[in-house]
């Protein structure tokens, strides 16, 4: 086994060419420039595009970021943060409610403001359905945690707007 992890390692050593990939760098960004980001949960935004969001704001861009859900069907989260396990609907529109506040204060502290952020509350593990199925004049979809079928925040673009596409 170890033979076979160190014949490894030398290969990777010894031919680094053969792997490399190159990268174009990126062209600074000016006041010009329009971003939005668009993340699935809060907190991806952060995670995947933190530096972006900061060389952005250095070259004087206007950056907006729009979150799909507010994270709401994350009982892990809420384990950490609340020490116990989420059983009721309202619960989960806490986790939303408390993970949309970590964005925005995330965001605050690169230098955006809370106008730069859209949050539609859409349900988490929710939207591919609605995408797929829930058109036209039928019933909005049903969030299996929230027990909600229109969005339950009141800061978000459209609340109170059903859950269909």
């Amino acid at each position: 086994m170890i033979k076979n992890i160190l014949a490894i390692i030398l290969i990777l050593i010894s031919s680094p060419a053969s792997f490399a990939v190159e990268v174009q760098p990126m062209a600074p960004f000016t006041k010009d420039d329009k971003v939005l980001i668009m993340a699935p949960h809060p907190d991806d935004e952060t995670i995947a595009t933190a530096g972006i969001i900061q060389r952005a704001k250095k070259g004087g861009a206007a950056v907006k970021i729009m979150c799909f859900t507010n994270g709401d069907h994350n009982e892990l989260s809420f384990i950490v943060y609340e020490k116990r396990i989420p059983l009721q609907s309202g619960e989960f529109i806490h986790m939303g409610e408390t993970r949309r506040n970590e964005t925005i204060a995330a965001m605050k502290s690169l230098g955006l403001e809370r106008a730069d952020l859209v949050f539609l509350g859409y349900p988490d593990f929710g939207t591919m359905e609605i995408l797929t199925k829930y058109w036209g004049d039928t019933k909005p979809f049903l969030s299996f945690l929230t027990k909600q079928s229109k969005v339950p925040y009141s800061d978000c673009l459209s609340p109170g707007a059903p859950y269909v596409g």
